[in-house]
């Protein structure tokens, strides 16, 4: 094995799921292409010599769905531990790829959700510190009740207004709010 060769590796993945990526890397201040590296040692092991020890891969969630691209950088002891846990597999490179990227999207947003230092852990911290209903929060903060139940979801990125409406209907400092390690 000729250790100094790099491969380059087009994965084809669904549209949402390269965006998850990006997201994700973006947010850990790396590359999508550390990330995937970084997933598929993980996953792997990290050693060609630990394949065996490998988590069973469940076939039936690797996606179907091929719309979008994306370039992986790789060195040659990684192609090669690719190459052998997909043959093992009976997998594509790229099925053994959008595995390992889903099992570690899944556990990056396992992480953000058990993590009390962001703004969705922060907003039901406040408010059952505070005591008052999301109707309440609502007529205090000038923000609709459907609004407030989105950000507590996690369905929306609430804006500098609607951050700063909510710290002061909830007595709060708005930088503690946000996930910052400002007293409240």
């Amino acid at each position: 094995m000729d250790t100094n060769k790099i491969y380059k590796i087009t994965v084809r993945m669904p549209k949402e799921l390269r965006e998850n990526l990006i997201y994700a890397a973006n947010k850990l201040n790396i590359t999508s292409n550390t990330f995937m590296k970084i997933s598929l040692y993980s996953y792997l092991n990290s050693s060609f010599f630990s394949l065996a020890d490998a988590t069973p891969i469940n076939i039936s969630t690797i996606p179907k769905d091929r719309s979008t691209k994306i370039n992986l950088i790789i060195d040659a002891e990684l192609h090669t531990i690719l190459e052998v846990y997909a043959q093992k597999n009976n997998l594509t490179i790229n099925d053994l790829t959008l595995y390992t990227i889903l099992v570690s999207l899944n556990a990056y947003d396992e992480l953000v959700k058990n993590n009390i230092n962001n703004f969705q852990s922060r907003l039901k911290i406040a408010i059952e510190n505070k005591g008052i209903s999301q109707a309440e929060l609502a007529r205090r903060s000038g923000l609709s009740r459907a609004s407030i139940t989105d950000y507590l979801k996690g369905k929306y990125k609430a804006k500098p207004g609607a951050i700063y409406s909510l710290a002061q209907a909830l007595d709060v400092d708005a930088f503690w709010l946000l996930g910052y390690q400002n007293n409240n």
